[in-house]
Formats: C-alpha cells, structure tokens, sequence
C-alpha cells in the first residue's frame, strides 16, 4: 500500500474525541526507532529472537499455504518462540511517537534477559485469518487499571495521567496475533475467546505443554474485529459504579486525560 490512515480515538470523562491520520507508505515498513542498533536490534533481538521465529511463522503468515489447505503442528517450544517475538513486538511499538507506553522497564529486561514474556500479567493468541474487508493492521487499546484499594484512594478523579495494561493486535499475511498484558495478572491469564463465526484462535502464552493443530477454522473479518475489541468492551461492561457515577455526571465536570485510548 502507498498510504495508511491511522484512527485514533481519545475517550474522556466528558467526551471522545476521534482523529484521523494519513501516512505514507506501507504500515507493514513501519519503523519504530527506540532500540539500540547494535545490541539490540542487530543484537539478540535479530539473533535470538527474529532467526528463530523466522522459519515458523513464515508458514503461518503464508496464504497460499493457507488456501491450499496445508497444516501444521505448533509445539509448545515453537509457541513460546512465536510469544517471545509478539511481545517484543508490543512493547517496542510502545514507543511510536503517538503511543502510550504502558510496559515496565523490568518487564523489557525480564524478555531480553530470558527471552520468553514476563512470566505474569501476559497473554498471547494467535489464530489462521483470511481477511475481507475488515481494515486493521494493527490496533492497540492502552488503559489504566487499579486495584479495588486503588481507586478507593483516588476517590473521585477520572483523570489517568498513565496507562498500566495494554491489548494489541497485529495481522500479517494470514497471521492473526493478539498481546494482552495488565497488572490484573488472573484477569488477563484467564481470559478466554469465543469466536462469534467459530474461529480458531489459540492461546500461546502463557505456555502449556500442548500442541496447536494449525490451522483449524479459519477466523471472518467478524471474529478478528471480535477479538481485537474483546477486551475494551468487556472493560467497558465492568466499568465500576464509581467510574459509572463519574460519567453520569460528566456535564458537571471539567475536562481530562482520556482513562481509555483505541487506536487501530
């Protein structure tokens, strides 16, 4: 593609405010420069990272491969290769001059030290996608999350001046992959998909020791938009009386930062 457009959406106590952006050239091209050049990016993230996911998601990204109905198995170690290569994905996008970066420090050097996501609060799904007409290459909803003790002391400010927990999705080729991470460890560990079109979507991370049929269903433009935006409306459902009782009374209020940022 010659050009991309990027929405933002920016969601406020009193209201929302939506942008649209026109960049040049190939979203799939798109640079992020945050790393070191050559420790990191021509370092251990090429050579321990990127070589060795290489050769297995390739397959996967593949849709000829895809069309011509051929399959695959995913064993748990290629899994973990494929995770470890989502996350560090999603947290170097972070750092886009339009992100929000919601990872903590000792969780980057937890992935270059060990080479596998944090061990807690980190979950990654991945799925076989034939797109449509569904638009997005790459989504990410950044949002603030507090302990019940939490916000009990904030009392009845809405303003987030930082994001804590993020859900991203990419799509390349015919590779669905969806990152969720949160401080909420059980919450985003247990968190689970039912496709509305019945696609497959597997989760990688954290690890098990079972291995993935690949394909399985292909997943509809209707189940990738499904996933992609699964976790903000759970969110929003659950949204607490005092949230609720704030936005209620948002007329009364004076502005604010967004508490909730998507952006596909």
């Amino acid at each position: 593609m010659r050009k991309y457009d990027v929405e933002r959406v920016d969601v406020k106590v009193v209201q929302s405010d939506r942008y649209l952006i026109k960049r040049i050239g190939d979203i799939r091209d798109w640079k992020v420069y945050c790393v070191c050049e050559s420790n990191c990016n021509n370092g251990w993230m090429r050579d321990k990272v990127e070589n060795l996911a290489r050769p297995i998601m390739i397959p996967l990204i593949d849709r000829d491969r895809l069309l011509r109905g051929e399959t695959t198995r995913l064993l748990p170690h290629q899994q973990k290769i494929i995770a470890t290569w989502a996350v560090l994905k999603a947290m170097v996008a972070e750092f886009d001059t339009h992100s929000w970066v919601t990872t903590h420090h000792s969780q980057r050097k937890y992935l270059m030290n060990r080479l596998a996501p944090p061990a807690r609060g980190w979950a990654v799904w991945i799925g076989p996608y034939l797109r449509v007409s569904w638009p997005t290459h790459w989504g990410s909803s950044p949002f603030l999350y507090l302990s019940p003790k939490q916000e009990a002391r904030r009392g009845g400010s809405l303003v987030a001046t930082f994001y804590n927990s993020h859900a991203s999705t990419q799509v390349i080729g015919s590779l669905f992959i969806h990152v969720m991470r949160s401080p909420a460890n059980d919450y985003i560990e247990n968190w689970k998909f039912s496709t509305p079109d019945g696609g497959s979507v597997f989760r990688i991370w954290p690890p098990s020791d079972v291995s993935v049929s690949w394909p399985g269903t292909i997943m509809s433009d209707r189940d990738a938009d499904y996933v992609a935006t699964g976790l903000y409306r759970d969110l929003m459902d659950r949204v607490s009386p005092l949230i609720k009782e704030g936005i209620e009374n948002a007329p009364a209020r004076s502005g604010g930062a967004p508490f909730w940022r998507w952006r596909a």
